[in-house]
């Protein structure tokens, strides 16, 4: 079974850490969307780094794909599949998807 998550998402002022977590009812961390303090983006860890900054203001839409039976996360921003991205372990082997949390500091819209 696949699943797509989509989420538009607008910072409105400086923040530290704010996150878009994917979790199963067990709590385990299927993907993670982060936007990290200097305009950083990542997906799935601070390693994995997104080629776009985020500002102040200014929206995107966010698609985070998922393919239940390969235990794979892919991530498209505005429509666009994110180049090395695509077919992502999770971060946590799990059965299935429960619910979505939002959580961090700052000041942002979702």
């Amino acid at each position: 079974m696949n699943y797509v998550v989509g989420v538009r998402a607008m910072p409105v002022g400086g923040l530290f850490y704010t996150t878009c977590e994917l979790r199963t009812a067990d709590n385990r961390l299927l993907a993670a969307l982060e936007y990290r303090s200097s305009s950083v983006l990542s997906f799935n860890g601070s390693a994995n780094t997104v080629p776009l900054n985020w500002f102040s203001n200014i929206s995107h839409e966010f698609e985070i794909s998922l393919d239940m039976s390969t235990q794979k996360v892919s991530l498209a921003i505005d429509g666009t599949p994110m180049e090395g991205f695509q077919g992502m372990d999770y971060y946590q082997s799990v059965v299935g998807l429960e619910y979505m949390i939002i959580s961090g500091s700052g000041a942002y819209k979702m």
